[in-house]
């Protein structure tokens, strides 16, 4: 696994974000910020901060939390708004509000991989964890992993041979627990392991062909 760096974070309306220029000037590559949630819900800190991460010249993610919400309400409600430009993360883990299952998580990265011929990053841990020791085939591994495990050697979920991004602290657990400038407070960090230009060439996932649905 990684050494931890951090080269990218992730974020929501809980963070308080003071300023992205010393955000990007710490060696930060990219921001995943959450978007949406369900088939209803939008942050509501998601949409002023795009334009001021992008002018500092970090790589700018969008990330949607899973429910059991009908699939396709979801998909809407997470691409609506996306630019071309941007990362697409499906956030999978365990909701009181209602828990996406395997299958719709299944459905949902499909469906956003056909609606924008980019590859979407499948974020989570533990209940990844448990649902590929229920069901070892499917289509999960097809897509990148960016694993949440705060030890210095996390494990990964059958089906995967390593971690696109590994989400190592959240400042106040993990190796090596840090902020980060710019960011009061405690904040998600994530190494990649490869090289900056990597990192940016792999951002988006993109296809060659145009997308099915803009």
């Amino acid at each position: 696994m990684m050494k931890p760096k951090r080269d990218v974070i992730d974020l929501s309306h809980w963070n308080t974000v003071d300023n992205f220029h010393e955000v990007y000037d710490s060696g930060v590559v990219g921001v995943i910020h959450k978007v949406t949630q369900g088939s209803m819900y939008v942050d509501s800190k998601y949409y002023s901060r795009v334009v001021h991460a992008k002018a500092a010249g970090l790589l700018w993610g969008r990330y949607h939390f899973g429910t059991d919400d009908d699939v396709q309400d979801q998909v809407k409600n997470f691409l609506t708004g996306w630019q071309r430009d941007e990362l697409l993360a499906l956030d999978l883990e365990n909701n009181v509000g209602g828990t996406m299952s395997l299958k719709q998580a299944e459905e949902f990265l499909s469906e956003v991989e056909t609606r924008t011929n980019q590859s979407p990053v499948l974020y989570g841990g533990n209940l990844i964890k448990e649902y590929m020791l229920e069901r070892h085939s499917g289509i999960l591994p097809q897509f990148r992993l960016w694993l949440a495990h705060y030890n210095d050697k996390p494990t990964l979920p059958h089906g995967w041979h390593s971690a696109w991004l590994w989400q190592y602290t959240d400042s106040s657990r993990g190796p090596q627990p840090h902020g980060c400038p710019g960011i009061a407070g405690n904040v998600d960090c994530s190494a990649y392991d490869g090289t900056r230009d990597q990192l940016i060439s792999e951002w988006t996932g993109n296809r060659a062909v145009p997308p099915l649905v803009a």
